[in-house]
């Protein structure tokens, strides 16, 4: 090999790397957003509705957003486990347990990973944030049925308004992540 004077041999692995939105860097990336989000949310938002639940319309969609957008199977636990950890840092100790926040996103991943071939529908998005929410207030409930020895679990309303309002998040979730499912695909 012959090199003249101005020229330099190219070196094949110094060419630039770009961030290919498959990447597990970016994955870990939407997983951290999702969860910081997730926290101040359920933190800081506080809207008198009167109706149990209703924070599962935006906790929920940010959850199912962190798994669609991602495509990672572990995205909605990484997106939870880091909204524990903020929540943590923020304001102590959740109410019941860290489990509030973990619940929603391993039922979520759960039910994704049980219906392998239809993840690309709103129907699984809207099911696995219903759940999600579900399991949340589950959670809450017992801690709180725990410490107040108050059980009324005959109670039908706070358990269907937590489903309904996780469904409408997966649902609006999924339409705000198809766009950027679409345009990944395209490439």
């Amino acid at each position: 090999m012959t090199i003249s004077a101005g020229s330099s041999l190219q070196n094949r692995s110094s060419r630039p790397t770009r961030l290919s939105p498959a990447s597990l860097q970016s994955g870990l990336g939407v997983c951290v957003l999702a969860g910081i989000a997730d926290a101040l949310v359920d933190l800081y938002i506080h809207i008198p509705m009167h109706m149990p639940g209703w924070r599962g319309l935006l906790i929920m969609g940010i959850l199912v957003t962190a798994r669609q957008v991602s495509g990672r199977n572990w995205a909605a636990s990484a997106a939870a486990f880091t909204a524990a950890l903020t929540s943590l840092a923020l304001a102590g100790p959740p109410r019941f347990s860290t489990l509030v926040f973990l619940g929603p996103g391993l039922m979520i991943d759960l039910v994704y990973l049980a219906a392998p071939r239809l993840q690309a529908r709103v129907f699984i998005a809207a099911l696995a944030a219903a759940l999600g929410n579900v399991t949340k207030f589950a959670v809450s409930f017992s801690g709180y049925s725990v410490f107040t020895r108050n059980l009324t679990a005959n109670e039908l309303l706070p358990w269907l308004s937590h489903f309904a309002f996780g469904c409408l998040g997966g649902i609006l979730a999924f339409m705000l992540a198809m766009p950027i499912i679409d345009r990944r695909k395209r490439r």
